[in-house]
């Protein structure tokens, strides 16, 4: 402990916009100067940085003064102490500062520690997209031009392009081309004049297949040398086109980039809402999405299924990953949300009538029946590389008519229950936030710094409030909207279960409005099951205690838990050395079927079940 403040392990990020984390948030620094400074020393952490070096790095060419960096200089370590508990971070250097922080701690150290020995690995090539991984953007991407031109940040930018191109050149060579092509594509994205980098994603398109693609890369290219550069592609950059051009390399090509590109003057519609500035986490969902869409194999159109409880951020993070990816589907994204969840679930036929429209047919030319519309959707896709996201489905019936035919299209789609019966779907079950995202996100509605003075109680908050997306977006918008509250008193508001579901409303924000949209969806003896649980003391329970409850046999009364399973009411903490499962009722669930378990007249019902089972 220091003055009461409790040191934690800061993250300090330079490899892209300059990020600091501690305690499992984000942290900005107050005022450009203390940010600059901070930026500035980090490039050469710990080792020191002269006071001119500084003036210029901070100030820019002209330069500041040296009282005005003596200033910034106390500011920054007063803010660091204050976030980190770690005393006099910025310390004096003969003729300058330096920042004493541990290596590790800052992201350009890890980088250069696993590039330095990952060609000496068993498996160079996940060593070195390990390290690439760490790269967000170029060095200091928010920083001054003066700052991100430094030759120490150019130094990095180097090794960064450098580390790319061994990881093409040995994922080349092993014949693991798609395992390097989205870190090597990332940094060319970032370097479009390196004609080095460029090359080699060239080669990598091709040894994935997606010869189209590479040659209209090349061309794009090409046209952007000439223009802004006033020059002819270089030798090795020719030298991959020319190897474009020749046999393709073998195996089966992807569907995705043997389609010839679509016709400009075609409609190509985006109905995604909006993406959420503050999405926060689920990096590995991302990721396996992504790869379910883009590693399209034979001839059958990739879908991605993603299930989960309500409020858990399904919607967030389909609409995310359609962002993410609309240039690899440049021919459109189409978005419906079938509200499968409440008591009037859209008609396939008449969403298949609005994406028709959407894609430019006339209204006269749409189909009277859900069969031939359905034909009509598929044959326009033919040729088209074109995203569909089908958000809160009720069931693979209500999903299955608005699927397109070809393998260039991708499908995402979301629901409450398990979507086992679409056939050809790869699942992707979303649970709620580990607690550092959760408290991350709680920081970045309400704002980091004030979180981050209550740190513990906002960790207290975020279990409250179940570590659900939902809940927290609904205790964050509360406070954003009553500044004059502390995350303490949110907290002891929250920590009175008969209201706690009364505190999780705000606006249209409400758990228990979306918790009742599943549970009116159960049938009677899931309902009578989930009364009685919300009774018991105990978390974590075995299925004969749900035979005890129901006075059934047990086999009965697995099917009934698994019913509450299948939409995410229970979830299953899995079986000891093969043994039967335990399951577990979330708490904001628990305390909503408690409510409704008085509302609905079952108390004395399950009261009798618990006597029976103890």
């Amino acid at each position: 402990m220091t003055d009461g403040i409790a040191e934690v392990s800061a993250d300090f990020r330079i490899l892209g916009p300059l990020e600091v984390r501690a305690g499992g948030l984000r942290l900005e620094p107050r005022g450009r100067q203390v940010r600059s400074l901070l930026a500035a020393l980090l490039i050469d952490a710990p080792e020191p940085v002269t006071e001119s070096r500084l003036l210029t790095r901070v100030w820019g060419p002209e330069g500041g003064t040296t009282a005005a960096l003596r200033t910034a200089a106390s500011r920054l370590r007063s803010w660091l102490h204050h976030h980190t508990g770690t005393e006099a971070a910025v310390r004096f250097a003969p003729g300058g500062y330096r920042l004493d922080v541990p290596p590790d701690q800052v992201d350009a150290h890890r980088f250069r520690a696993r590039a330095a020995v990952a060609l000496d690995q068993e498996d160079p090539v996940s060593a070195l997209a390990g390290g690439l991984a760490l790269w967000r953007g170029n060095v200091l991407a928010d920083a001054s031009e003066w700052l991100r031109g430094d030759p120490a940040a150019l130094q990095l930018d180097r090794e960064r392009l450098a580390c790319a191109s061994a990881l093409a050149d040995l994922a080349l060579g092993a014949g693991r081309a798609a395992e390097a092509l989205a870190t090597v594509e990332a940094v060319a994205v970032q370097f479009p004049y390196d004609e080095a980098i460029q090359a080699r994603l060239l080669g990598l398109l091709g040894a994935c297949g997606r010869r189209a693609e590479a040659l209209r890369l090349f061309e794009s290219i090409r046209r952007r040398l000439a223009d802004d550069l006033g020059v002819d592609p270089s030798p090795p950059l020719r030298e991959a086109h020319l190897d474009l051009l020749r046999d393709p390399p073998p195996g089966d090509p992807s569907p995705r980039s043997a389609l010839p590109p679509a016709d400009p003057a075609a409609h190509a519609p985006c109905l995604l809402p909006p993406d959420i500035a503050d999405f926060t986490g689920r990096e590995r969902e991302t990721a396996d999405l992504s790869r379910i869409l883009l590693a399209s194999e034979g001839t059958a159109v990739p879908v991605a299924a993603v299930s989960g409880r309500g409020g858990v951020g399904k919607t967030a993070l389909v609409v995310h990953v359609g962002h993410r990816l609309r240039d690899r589907f440049p021919d459109g994204q189409l978005y419906v949300s079938l509200r499968g969840s409440g008591c009037e679930p859209l008609d396939p036929s008449d969403v298949l009538a609005r994406f028709l429209r959407a894609l430019g047919a006339a209204p006269a030319d749409i189909p009277a029946n859900l069969e031939e519309r359905a034909e009509r959707f598929r044959c326009l896709l033919t040729h088209r590389r074109l995203l569909v996201i089908v958000d809160d489905a009720a069931d693979a019936a209500q999903i299955e008519p608005l699927l397109p035919g070809v393998a260039s299209c991708g499908v995402l789609v979301t629901a409450r229950r398990r979507l086992t019966p679409l056939a050809g779907a790869q699942e992707v079950r979303l649970d709620v936030l580990d607690p550092e995202p959760a408290v991350e996100l709680l920081a970045r509605i309400v704002g980091g710094e004030r979180v981050a003075a209550e740190a513990g109680t906002a960790y207290e908050l975020a279990a409250l409030a179940g570590h659900l997306p939902l809940a927290l977006r609904v205790a964050g918008a509360r406070l954003a909207a009553k500044e004059h509250w502390s995350v303490s008193r949110l907290t002891t508001r929250l920590a009175d279960e008969r209201h706690r579901l009364d505190e999780l409303a705000f606006g249209q924000l409400d758990v228990r409005a979306s918790l009742a949209r599943t549970y009116g969806c159960l049938e009677p003896a899931p309902r009578r099951l989930l009364h009685a649980l919300s009774l018991l003391e105990v978390r974590k329970f075995s299925s004969w205690v749900a035979a005890a409850l129901l006075g059934c046999f047990p086999a009965c009364a697995e099917d009934v838990l698994e019913q509450l399973v299948d939409v995410h009411l229970l979830d299953v903490d899995g079986a000891a050395d093969g043994g039967p499962p335990r399951y577990r009722i979330p708490e904001l669930v628990r305390i909503y079927a408690r409510e409704r378990s008085a509302a609905d007249g079952a108390r004395e019902n399950g009261a009798e079940g618990i006597e029976s089972a103890s």
